[in-house]
């Protein structure tokens, strides 16, 4: 529904406007009013068209006296006519006036249309009330018709300097020279369609061929003298359109005069036709006129009476409605313009849902994804040539980007040990986070690192300028990382990768997932290692150790005990106890791994050393001495025979046990020329029977540093008999250490009968090490 509102009448003087008030004439009851919006005519939807309707032109809106404008030099030279019957003083009895009775709207001449408005004369001789008075066509404006009027009264009939335009209607007075040829300027009863062209000149004619269409209208007047009066219906039509595809049309432009009853001289008068093909712009102002010259007397339009008719078609033009970013004054990206479709001179508004009353049509603004309504704007529709003009006519709609928030979450992959499972809340993809209790899986993990900021604030649309930052725990690394945009899978290596890929703030609205980005970490490989190692101070020659294969996980995970697996060690070697992870022994391999964190794979590997005791250690013989006697000159009867060479004997004893030892040798095979010989057999010189080996003037020596006491060394003779000698005594809490004896004297003591020229002669000696002293 809608309702009335008061309106101040404008009456234009020259090139000003002047307001006046709102004003009551007798017998004329009506106040100008317009219409309001009092209902929101429709939400706007981006990229779509809304059209207000209403533009169709029909006797309705004609005859409401509120639908028209009066555009006058001066007050005094209109006035509605004191009857009430709604006929308009267009001619006041002032000379050289011009008045205008503009509609409220463009009429659309793409469309046909039909116009019937009485006119009524009086108060003059005949055919001196004035120049002109019919109907005006024309692109320009009211403002510019208002400028332009005083120059275009008289024989301008209110057009001439207004381009493009035309006069449809009575041209009251003959004007020499300008009509016509010259001649005496006299009243006439000619209709014309007459026009301007693109300069604004109006045509003109000094000979009795004119380039526009007139024709004889007779009327007949009643009363006498300068109180004449009569009354006519002038109907104008248009039909016959072509579109030129230019914002222009061609058609045929009809003006029809009919007498009224009582002035068509008994029906001698009757209607009068005129018809021209002209080409005219889409939407153009409209109205009826009356100009006067040195001639007037009154002229009356009754547009906005009962006898009037208005069949046509209202001009619109179609604008935009800009969606703005207030922060940045520019378009909102991916939001398409709305337009509308209007009436030129209706004012039409956008605003948050309310109507404005100041608007004729009031539309609701969109709801945009990420923003919030700011303000909107209202305009008048202005005409305007849409082939060569710029539109003129746009609202702008601001909205507030609303302040949207990121945020960072990290998990650890589902399955992770020390995890349970979570579901993000946003996504609903499932994680694992050290504080759930939901499917857990043994193991554990360090709480969850924190994104330093965890949330950043910012505009619907602006970049989101910065990249968290946070410290993955030792033995993890980032796995994936979902997005905004991870709805079909989609994930990104890192944090700052997935910002790049979704760089700006969205909105729930558009995306469930908007602005939330979830880090998932996941556990290294890791690798538990057992090693074998014997205390500290076990001598350096003790049974080697065997290798323990490692276990392999990950980081968290519980490692596998392999205490019932593990490598045997040497034969008397034993378990000391454990070192775990965290640098405490342990009696066993189990106790370790059971200990707080030590049955957890840390990052990179984690290290159990098992601390082995070596087998108790005896004395060991090194080395034992050859001797070398090289070719020897053969003595007769009993001789000796010195050695050239020798070597060392060694004896090392680190058992620590301090108990001491001894050594023994025996000729356990004298000398020979063939070993393989039976001695009761076997012919002089193979066996060189009788002879002894004497060891003398020994040196002991040993290792630099060795702080022990030295053992004993005896100077000895082997005998053929085969019997052991001492050659070293340890005794207890002496001979630590490794000690190296050396004879500088040994001597082959032989007779030289049983020895034969030529042959070589070998003996074998035995060295004994006793774990004990000698006696």
């Amino acid at each position: 529904m809608k309702r009335k509102k008061k309106l101040l009448s404008k009456v234009i003087a020259g090139i000003s406007i002047i307001s006046m008030l709102p004003f009551t004439l007798l017998n004329h009851a009506f106040e100008s009013k317009v219409e309001a919006a009092t209902t929101v005519s429709g939400t706007l939807v981006p990229g779509q068209n809304s059209d207000t309707g209403n533009h169709t032109l029909d006797n309705t809106f004609q005859q409401n006296p509120n639908n028209w404008t009066i555009l006058a030099g001066s007050s005094n030279w209109w006035k509605w006519d004191p009857s009430g019957n709604n006929y308009l003083w267009l001619a006041n009895l002032v000379k050289s006036s011009w008045v205008y009775q503009s509609v409220a709207a463009t009429l659309d001449f793409s469309k046909p249309l039909t116009i019937k408005t009485p006119y009524w004369y009086d108060k003059a001789d005949v055919w001196k009330m004035g120049d002109a008075a019919g109907f005006f066509l024309t692109p320009a404006n009211n403002a510019t018709i208002t400028q332009n009027a005083p120059n275009a009264t008289g024989q301008n009939l209110g057009i001439s300097g207004l381009k493009d335009s035309f006069f449809v209607g009575r041209d009251i007075w003959y004007n020499g020279g300008f009509d016509g040829p010259t001649g005496t300027n006299k009243g006439q009863d000619i209709i014309e369609i007459r026009k301007t062209n693109e300069t604004g000149v109006i045509e003109q004619s000094t000979s009795s061929t004119v380039p526009w269409v007139q024709a004889s209208a007779p009327l007949q007047f009643q009363g006498s003298l300068s109180k004449r009066y009569s009354s006519e219906v002038q109907t104008m039509t248009w039909s016959n359109i072509v579109d030129n595809k230019n914002g222009t049309y061609t058609g045929t432009l009809s003006l029809t005069s009919t007498p009224d009853s009582g002035y068509n001289n008994n029906g001698a008068y009757g209607p009068k036709t005129i018809s021209r093909t002209i080409t005219i712009k889409k939407n153009i102002s409209f109205g009826s006129l009356a100009i006067t010259g040195n001639n007037t007397g009154v002229i009356q339009a009754g547009n906005a009476n009962d006898r009037a008719s208005f069949t046509g078609s209202r001009g619109t033009a179609t604008f935009p409605v800009n969606f703005i970013d207030k922060t940045t004054n520019q378009p909102i990206k991916n939001v398409a313009a709305s337009t509308i479709t209007a009436n030129t001179g209706d004012v039409i508004g956008v605003t948050n849902g309310t109507a404005n009353p100041s608007d004729n049509y009031t539309y609701s603004a969109p709801t945009i994804n990420g923003y919030t309504y700011s303000s909107g704007g209202s305009i008048t529709v202005a005409n305007y040539d849409e082939y060569n003009e710029a539109n003129p006519n746009a609202i702008n709609v601001y909205y507030t980007p609303v302040t949207e928030t990121a945020d960072f979450k990290t998990y650890y992959t589902t399955g992770t040990p020390g995890t349970g499972v979570v579901t993000d809340n946003i996504t609903g993809l499932t994680g694992g986070s050290p504080t759930s209790t939901t499917t857990v899986t043994q193991g554990f993990a360090p709480t969850l690192p924190t994104p330093n900021p965890a949330t950043i604030t910012g505009n619907y649309g602006s970049t989101i300028t910065t990249v968290p930052t946070f410290s993955v725990p030792a033995g993890y690394k980032v796995d994936h990382v979902v997005g905004p945009d991870g709805k079909s899978g989609k994930t990104y290596a890192d944090l700052s990768t997935a910002i790049t890929g979704n760089p700006t703030f969205d909105d729930a609205a558009n995306n469930s997932w908007a602005n939330h980005f979830s880090v998932y970490l996941t556990a290294d490989k890791a690798t538990a290692n057992f090693t074998y190692k014997y205390v500290d101070g076990t001598r350096p020659n003790a049974p080697g150790l065997p290798t323990i294969p490692a276990e392999t996980g990950v980081t968290g995970g519980i490692i596998k005990d392999p205490s019932s697996s593990l490598p045997a060690l040497p034969s008397g070697a034993s378990v000391k106890d454990v070192t775990g992870p965290d640098g405490k022994t342990y009696a066993s391999l189990s106790a370790a791994l059971a200990a707080g964190k030590n049955k957890y794979y840390l990052a990179g590997s984690t290290a159990f050393t098992i601390n082995v005791v070596a087998p108790p250690a005896l004395p060991t013989l090194d080395k034992v001495p050859t001797v070398e006697f090289g070719t020897q000159s053969l003595q007769s009867g009993n001789g000796s025979y010195d050695s050239v060479s020798s070597t060392a004997l060694q004896i090392t004893d680190e058992s620590f046990t301090n108990k001491g030892w001894s050594v023994t040798a025996k000729l356990s095979q004298q000398f020979t020329a063939d070993p393989m010989a039976n001695p009761t057999t076997a012919p002089i010189g193979t066996f060189l029977s009788g002879a002894s080996l004497s060891f003398s003037s020994a040196s002991l020596n040993t290792a630099t540093g060795n702080t022990a006491i030295a053992p004993k060394a005896f100077d000895f003779t082997l005998q053929e008999d085969g019997a052991a000698v001492p050659v070293m005594n340890a005794t207890t809490g002496t001979g630590q250490g490794t000690w190296e004896l050396n004879y500088s004297k040994v001597k082959l003591h032989a007779n030289g009968s049983t020895i034969a020229a030529g042959k070589s002669y070998k003996a074998t000696i035995n060295w004994s090490l006793n774990d004990v002293p000698g006696n």
